[in-house]
């Protein structure tokens, strides 16, 4: 058997530097593993290289990487908290809003670990250099859960889609997770929401040395507008969002801002985070501060819509990196290659999206798998 964390370079996975006090830390939580079948099995894994399509087996407790040890403890309380939370949506118990703020921190840290581990998986055909690792992704960026309840679905389950793609290789803001009888999408960017949501944002970001960088900003309408995308998507779910404002920008905003809008939808008792909202009727609302039902979704789906799920991974990927296109100011001497790169990618999703057919198990009704996307 492979063990993976043995093949990436040995920085810590949270903060990307040279590890000090060597752990591993595991990016699918023993935990998770644990609520979802037997402990000791494996992950069937696909991914993209320069050769197409492969295929990989790896024990789920070796899906792991280097970490410093300080790190590593920073977000032990992060795991014990979510544990609970997701113990709680499986049971569809009460959540407050405080809840899905620790629960978006989670999912923050979980796409860019499997971020990571796809990169070292697939030999990084695209030729990635990381420039941000988990601990300065967490609770930075605009970020939507959607949460889906499958009805067909009686057995423990654990898998990912949207992982192995090369838009999520290229831009890692959209993925999805099947736990037991619930399919989670988590979506997350720079400034994705924060002018529906009324805030300030970026007109423009300018592209430099790799990174991208929020530029002329506009203080908001201080309205909230309901439609958070542009794109229709399958919304047979709960929408959960909250915006991001980094707390290095909030001075430069202040300078020409007013931030009393700002301000008020700061989230009660948790000051550097911003207010829940919950999408229903068509309608954005805070969520309770209290223990709520209000989460449950109110209808659940059939197995044979979990590929209408699949195929809104793929389309959100790709609305990412549209409005990546759009939104950027690119050096003249890189635009042309750089946008035919990204149309590359998204072309990729949209075979993918043609192509993608559940497969049931003839033996097991309810274990399954789609191309790109393997049982557990």
């Amino acid at each position: 058997m492979i063990h993976l964390g043995e093949k990436i370079k040995e920085n810590c996975i949270f903060c990307g530097e040279k590890v000090k006090e060597k752990t591993r830390e595991h990016v699918i939580p023993k935990w998770l593993i644990e609520l979802t079948g037997p402990k000791k099995r494996e992950i069937p894994i696909s991914y993209f290289n320069e050769k197409g399509i492969k295929n990989l087996t790896i024990p789920f407790d070796k899906f792991s990487f280097p970490s410093c040890a300080k790190c590593n403890h920073q977000y032990s309380d992060l795991e014990s908290s979510t544990k609970n939370i997701v113990l709680h949506i499986l049971g569809e118990k009460k959540l407050d809003a405080n809840d899905f703020d620790t629960l978006l921190h989670w999912f923050d840290k979980v796409r860019i670990g499997l971020w990571i581990g796809a990169l070292i998986i697939s030999g990084n055909p695209l030729d990635i250099s990381p420039r941000f690792y988990i601990k300065n992704r967490v609770n930075l960026s605009d970020r939507a859960l959607f949460i889906y309840k499958i009805n067909d679905i009686k057995l423990p389950h654990l898998s990912f889609y949207g992982v192995n793609t090369p838009a999520f290789y290229s831009t890692p803001s959209v993925f999805g997770i099947f736990i037991n009888n619930f399919y989670f999408v988590s979506i997350s960017d720079a400034f994705l929401f924060s002018d529906k949501l009324g805030f300030p944002y970026p007109k423009k970001h300018m592209f430099s040395n790799g990174e991208t960088y929020p530029k002329e900003f506009e203080c908001g309408s201080h309205q909230i507008n309901n439609n958070l995308f542009s794109i229709k998507y399958f919304d047979k779910c709960t929408e959960i969002y909250q915006t991001i404002i980094p707390n290095e920008l909030i001075k430069e905003i202040s300078n020409h801002c007013d931030m009393s809008y700002v301000n008020l939808m700061r989230q009660k008792n948790v000051f550097t985070d911003f207010k829940i909202y919950i999408k229903t009727s068509n309608q954005l609302n805070p969520y309770p501060l209290k223990k709520s039902h209000e989460w449950r979704p109110k209808e659940g789906n059939s197995l044979l819509k979990v590929n209408d799920i699949f195929k809104m991974v793929l389309k959100m990927q790709k609305y990412v990196i549209q409005r990546g296109i759009e939104k950027t100011i690119f050096p003249n001497e890189q635009k042309d290659e750089k946008i035919k790169y990204l149309r590359l990618l998204m072309k990729v999703n949209d075979k993918l999206m043609k192509k993608n057919e559940i497969i049931k198990d003839p033996d097991n009704k309810n274990r399954y798998h789609s191309r790109g996307f393997k049982n557990t």
